[in-house]
C-alpha cells in the first residue's frame, strides 16, 4: 500500500463534527443555537446517554419537533459511533502497516467489518437489510457509496435515520 493510499484511508475516516451540516440542513436556527445543539450532542455522547435523552436535549435548545429531533439524534449517533469505529481501525492499520514496512515484514491484513441492520429498525431500507451480515475490509465501500453506516460523504438518502452499524470481525 502506498503512502497516498494510506492518506486516502485516513481522509475517508475523518468526518466534520458529530453534528454535521446534513443534520442541520433546512434549519432556520441562528448560529448560536447550532453551536448549542453541537455541545448537547457531544455531552450526550460523552455521558453515554440514551437517544431519548439526546432527543430531549435537542428539543430544549432548538424548539424543533420531536420527530425532527429524533431523526437528527439517530442519524448523528449512527454517524459518530460507526465513524469512530472505522477511524480507529484505519489508525490501527496505518500503524501496523508502517511498522511492517520499517521492519521489512509482510503487510498486515486490513481490518474487516460486518454490516449489521438491526431487527428493531421500524422501516429499514431493503438494500441495507440485503447487505446485513456482509463483510468488507476498510477502504471498500458498501453499496458502492458508504465506508460505514452514516458515512457523511455518502448520499443523504442512505444515511438519514439509519440504524445500521458495523462490527469488526477481523
Amino acid at each position: 500500500m502506498t503512502q497516498a493510499e494510506l492518506d486516502e484511508l485516513r481522509r475517508s475516516a475523518e468526518t466534520e463534527t458529530p453534528m454535521t451540516h446534513v443534520a442541520l440542513e433546512d434549519m432556520a436556527n441562528p448560529e448560536h443555537v447550532r453551536r448549542q445543539m453541537q455541545r448537547e450532542f457531544e455531552t450526550a455522547l460523552r455521558r453515554n446517554e440514551s437517544t431519548e435523552k439526546l432527543i430531549q436535549r435537542l428539543q430544549r435548545v432548538s424548539g424543533m419537533s420531536r420527530e425532527r429531533a429524533a431523526r437528527i439524534a439517530q442519524t448523528e449517533r449512527t454517524r459518530a459511533t460507526n465513524g469512530g469505529r472505522y477511524a480507529a481501525a484505519v489508525e490501527e492499520y496505518e500503524k501496523a502497516y508502517k511498522k511492517a514496512v520499517r521492519q521489512h515484514k509482510k503487510r498486515p491484513p486490513k481490518p474487516v467489518f460486518q454490516w449489521i441492520n438491526p431487527r428493531y429498525a421500524k422501516e429499514p431500507r431493503p438494500h441495507h437489510v440485503a447487505i446485513s451480515g456482509n463483510r468488507k475490509p476498510i477502504g471498500e465501500k458498501w453499496l458502492g457509496k458508504l465506508l460505514y453506516p452514516g458515512d457523511p460523504h455518502g448520499p443523504i438518502g442512505e444515511t438519514i435515520n439509519c440504524h445500521c452499524y458495523i462490527r469488526r470481525v477481523r
